[in-house]
């Protein structure tokens, strides 16, 4: 681990949002999972999203966004309160946001939502894969795939929408240093109740925690697979320091008082949101990206290029996990059209 995540130690600071993000004015973002947090109960207990974060920082340097998310009424609560803080410490005025739905948990609303945004936007600049959550109760989605493995998703959506992106354009992948943790992929576990290791865990927090880890591993797996095979583009990931985000919010019974201390303790040590989000945000926007090519890299706070573990790295594995991804979204694609059929069969 990068003793410059952990927020109690100086970090070099390579990018400074207020100084070094230019004008974006004309360019297109699409970031996924930035709706959380914008209630005061949640700032009050020292929570905000990396997401709404970086929505705020592109839509003050002019952006169009789309943010990327299942709930509507959260978008647009979070909407709201960009605009109110965008018109109070910037005076920027109708910034252009905009709600758009992707329910990363189900692959076929994936491709939909990708289709549907493709129609929304002649282009898109860059993607930021922010969405995450971590430490939940162990169950199975609608497709079959473990809850906390959020991989397909962003696979799936990420992977429709290159068409839309022209040479130059980026991709930021949102990691963790807990990638360090996993150094493989149980795809058995990814899809099998009986693999399921909370009953390992001690007091419910080894299982959850260990799932958590393989899901970022994933992640940096995607990101160095997808800048390899796609040169045209500019592929990065990063894990953004440790910070009190609430991505652990939907934690079940067995690990809530662990998250309440680990939440306190951060919000104490941790970094800022501000400062969690400032190396995305430097992946999405420096003009450094762009002018040196930099792609298929590892990042970690403040926006500095660091290595990710030696297993992330194995294009092998990379290769396994992009061949098991395509196949099991064809498989969910083919099992929800026979439904679809099905269905109308029966009408």
């Amino acid at each position: 681990m990068h003793i410059s995540s952990l927020g109690i130690y100086p970090h070099t600071r390579n990018f400074d949002v207020d100084k070094d993000i230019p004008d974006l004015t004309g360019k297109v973002y699409v970031v996924t999972g930035g709706t959380y947090a914008v209630s005061s109960a949640a700032k009050r207990q020292g929570y905000g999203g990396l997401g709404l974060e970086t929505t705020f920082q592109l839509l003050r340097h002019n952006a169009t966004v789309y943010i990327a998310g299942k709930s509507k009424k959260s978008a647009l609560t979070a909407i709201s309160s960009l605009k109110e803080r965008l018109a109070d410490k910037y005076s920027v005025q109708n910034p252009t946001v905009y709600f758009h739905h992707l329910d990363l948990e189900n692959i076929q609303a994936c491709v939909d939502s990708a289709r549907d945004l493709g129609i929304k936007t002649a282009h898109i600049d860059c993607i930021i894969a922010n969405a995450g959550i971590s430490f939940l109760p162990f169950y199975l989605t609608r497709d079959g795939i473990e809850n906390c493995m959020a991989h397909l998703g962003h696979f799936t959506f990420v992977t429709r929408l290159l068409a839309k992106m022209n040479d130059g354009a980026r991709v930021v992948v949102v990691s963790s240093e807990a990638h360090e943790i996993a150094n493989k992929i149980n795809y058995y576990g990814i899809t099998s109740p009986l693999a399921n290791p909370e009953w390992l865990s001690i007091f419910g927090v080894i299982g959850p925690a260990s799932r958590y880890a393989q899901s970022k591993f994933a992640n940096v797996l995607f990101a160095n697979k997808l800048a390899r095979d796609n040169p045209r583009l500019l592929v990065n990931a990063c894990h953004p320091g440790l910070i009190s985000t609430g991505i652990n919010r939907s934690a079940g019974a067995y690990t809530s008082f662990f998250n309440s201390v680990y939440n306190w303790v951060l919000s104490l040590i941790g970094m800022s949101i501000k400062d969690g989000a400032t190396t995305q945000l430097f992946l999405a926007t420096a003009t450094d990206i762009e002018r040196n090519k930099v792609t298929g890299k590892y990042f970690s706070p403040i926006a500095l290029e660091t290595e990710s573990s030696k297993a992330s790295r194995d294009i092998n594995a990379a290769d396994e996990l992009w061949e098991w991804s395509e196949t099991k979204v064809k498989e969910t694609i083919m099992d929800s059209q026979i439904k679809d059929l099905k269905i109308r069969n029966m009408n």
